[in-house]
């Protein structure tokens, strides 16, 4: 739809699940997703590939196990976000692309393409208590870097 038929509630929407989308990043950059779990429902899933972690209680044991392999430094980066929100209001769908760049180790690492990029598939609900939450939030690699990618092995 051109920008100019948006109105100022699906353009506040729209800010608001990217504020969401960014905010959880950042909390996976800076903060080794410590809170990553709190922007999911409970029964949320959050999915890299077939790499599938679902409910905040798997997402943070998640994020809570890939902090204690070591220090990792990432960037996840953000890009053409798009946000369709259902006609009841109380869902919405984003797809984007994020570029993740990453590898084990601190700051300064050496500067290398891509480690994934990936398309990203989000759905959003707007809980009881006011805030939007992922009830899915899915990366779709397409194309993947030599670095090495943070997935907990499988049982």
């Amino acid at each position: 739809m051109p920008t100019s038929q948006l109105n100022l509630e699906a353009m506040s929407i729209w800010f608001t699940l990217y504020q969401i989308e960014v905010s959880l990043w950042h909390d996976v950059n800076h903060n080794d997703g410590k809170s990553a779990h709190e922007f999911y429902t409970q029964d949320g899933v959050f999915s890299v590939g077939e790499h599938e972690h679902l409910g905040r209680k798997n997402i943070q044991e998640f994020y809570q196990w890939r902090s204690k392999r070591g220090q990792r430094t990432s960037r996840h980066l953000v890009h053409n976000f798009k946000v369709d929100v259902a006609p009841e209001g109380q869902k919405a769908f984003a797809f984007g692309v994020v570029c993740l760049y990453a590898e084990d180790g601190l700051p300064i690492l050496s500067s290398k393409p891509a480690t994934m990029i990936a398309d990203l598939h989000c759905e959003f609900v707007h809980c009881d208590d006011g805030f939007w939450r992922f009830a899915k939030h899915h990366l779709e690699p397409i194309f993947r870097g030599e670095g090495r990618l943070t997935a907990e092995p499988k049982a």
